[in-house]
């Protein structure tokens, strides 16, 4: 499984606009992205830093997001005048606590 860490910074009095919009228009779109798992999207309401951690199949359809990804952004961030930190993409290597429905765990690394 292969993962994307994207960590935004909104204005502090534009976060519940910002929640909203992810909510009502970003997860939606995301979902219809091929080869996704799974993700969370969370925000420090005190500072307005937030982002996202998705889930994909594998390398292939990670790379493949990175268009739609990246467009979901700059549409997201300019609506709400938040802008992008950071956007990095790693392997998952191992987890613990549940695994969502559908996430696939490597039988070596177990859980």
């Amino acid at each position: 499984m292969f993962a994307r860490l994207t960590i935004v910074q909104a204005p502090t009095e534009r976060v519940d606009e910002t929640v909203s919009v992810m909510k009502e228009e970003v997860i939606p779109r995301v979902t219809e992205i091929p080869g996704l798992k799974g993700g969370y999207w969370f925000v420090d309401r005190a500072t307005g830093r937030g982002g996202s951690l998705t889930f994909f199949e594998s390398p292939e359809a990670l790379r493949a997001s990175e268009e739609a990804a990246a467009k979901l952004r700059a549409q997201a961030t300019a609506q709400v005048g938040a802008s992008v930190v950071s956007v990095e993409q790693f392997e998952v290597v191992a987890h613990i606590g549940d695994v969502p429905a559908g996430v696939m765990v490597s039988p070596v690394l177990g859980s």
